[in-house]
């Protein structure tokens, strides 16, 4: 919209058509409503700008949540089978659990072989024993028992997960 003091012209849609200015309180209105309009334009601008800066924001806080989320996958992929008590050497909770569980595959192993299946998955051993064999009950009970203890003294660091009712 634009206007002289003869006449006002008024673009819409690329037709322009000229308004003969015949009434002084028409060019007045005229120029109030091309105000108004600037107006507006400058706060849906301000608004589209306001916008544009909230996706840049949730755009940086989505690729700093991706960041973290692959860097937690890196962590857990690489130390899955590590408790991270402390760096690998001195963590004493992976020890610990090394010992009682690598002790226990050991002697089941060495004497209960054909009464026991064992499994081994990237940080899980499965033991399931065969027959009802008293001896390998107590024994999986005493390993439970030592794990369920550092599991008590370190629970950010060892989970146990009941499997029997799966």
């Amino acid at each position: 919209l634009s206007f002289d003091k003869e006449k006002v012209w008024l673009n819409v849609d690329g037709f322009d058509n000229l308004i003969d200015k015949t009434k002084p309180e028409e060019l007045d209105q005229a120029k109030d409503n091309q105000e108004k309009l600037q107006k507006a334009i400058e706060k849906v601008e301000k608004l589209n700008q306001d916008i544009l800066d909230k996706n840049k924001d949730l755009e940086n806080s989505l690729k700093e949540a991706k960041k973290r989320l692959n860097d937690l996958k890196k962590q857990t992929s690489s130390d899955k089978d590590h408790a991270n008590f402390a760096e690998k050497g001195q963590d004493i909770v992976c020890a610990a659990i090394s010992a009682i569980t690598n002790g226990t595959v050991n002697f089941f192993q060495l004497y209960y072989k054909d009464d026991c299946k064992i499994t081994y998955l990237p940080a899980e051993i499965s033991i399931y024993p065969q027959n009802d064999n008293p001896e390998c009950q107590l024994c999986l009970r005493l390993m439970l028992y030592q794990l369920e203890n550092i599991a008590n003294s370190y629970p950010d660091y060892l989970k146990i997960h009941d499997t029997t009712n799966l």
